[in-house]
């Protein structure tokens, strides 16, 4: 699998989806801390994404626990299969939804093009598709998305 850059929006919801529960923005930022990511960071590494589902795991499992990011490390050593359901979670994650916001990102991931959001409010207006940076784009949204990125 290659390595993938994904927003924190994105491997957020993927927490929250794996701990089944809502993630408060302190408890994420603290999360974020664990696993070493910058404090303004808008993108992380497929290991990092991964190092965060993790933690959101053993989180769900042991809730009073505390937890290292040596301690994410050894488990995901441990349990090699946990690594390879995360890494599927995330092209799940990737794949299955998006905000607007998150479009151009993956666009780029599929397409190999660099778009902006006011070059996708222009082409929503050309091909009379609607555009929102709120708004929930599932799978089939995403692929005509970015065919019209790879046609552009």
């Amino acid at each position: 699998m290659k390595n993938l850059t994904l927003t924190l929006d994105l491997v957020r919801r993927g927490c929250m989806d794996v701990y089944d529960n809502p993630i408060s923005d302190r408890t994420w930022r603290r999360w974020k801390r664990i696993v070493m990511i910058p404090e303004y960071a808008k993108t992380v590494t497929q290991e990092q994404a991964i190092a965060l589902l993790t933690l959101a795991f053993m989180k769900r499992e042991m809730p009073k626990a505390k937890l290292t990011y040596l301690k994410v490390r050894q488990r995901l050593a441990a349990y090699p299969e946990l690594d390879n359901k995360l890494s599927q979670r995330l092209i799940d994650i990737a794949n299955t939804f998006c905000v607007g916001t998150d479009l151009p990102d993956i666009i780029y991931q599929f397409a190999c093009r660099r778009v902006s959001i006011r070059t996708l409010y222009r082409w929503g207006k050309k091909y009379q598709i609607p555009f929102s940076t709120e708004a929930r784009y599932n799978h089939a949204d995403i692929m005509r998305w970015v065919a019209i990125a790879k046609s552009a």
